[in-house]
């Protein structure tokens, strides 16, 4: 998820959701089966979902070019209260790791996509890659030798 802050967008993991009242008696004593009437009323309204998430990386928000050359630092302060929330898209993605257009080429390599976000490159920086000791893992078919030989090659 991206938190849409000024001037720093804050790219965040989902760390828990779970489901709260405004009234505890509701979560205590909840409407049965048979009173879909009441659920319905309730659903939104008295009970709500709640998701809390953990800001990782901030960068420079796109609204703000003077600040865009800035690359993602951890996150060391919190987004304004009421920050709008949306959910990561393929230019959050590259604007964190790359993309394969970037560069010239031969510097970012796509490993496959996060999960549940199909059609949305993950890409590693290979020169940045080999620079230290390093481990590939993943299930068979993950293209992991595919990976480690277009490393050297690089």
């Amino acid at each position: 998820m991206v938190i849409c802050g000024a001037p720093y967008d804050f790219f965040s993991f989902i760390a828990d959701v779970s489901i709260d009242a405004t009234n505890e008696d509701l979560q205590l004593n909840p409407p049965s089966e048979e009173d879909d009437l009441l659920r319905r009323i309730i659903d939104g309204m008295g009970a709500y979902t709640r998701v809390d998430l953990q800001p990782m990386l901030m960068m420079p928000n796109r609204t703000h070019p003077d600040l865009t050359p800035e690359k993602p630092r951890a996150a060391k302060t919190i987004p304004a209260h009421f920050s709008p929330v949306e959910r990561v898209d393929t230019d959050d993605v590259a604007r964190i790791f790359g993309h394969e257009s970037h560069g010239d080429g031969r510097t970012f390599f796509q490993v496959g996509e996060p999960l549940n976000m199909d059609d949305i490159p993950l890409c590693l920086n290979l020169p940045r890659f080999v620079e230290r000791p390093n481990a590939v893992f993943g299930k068979t078919g993950a293209r992991k030798t595919f990976l480690t030989a277009s490393s050297r090659a690089a």
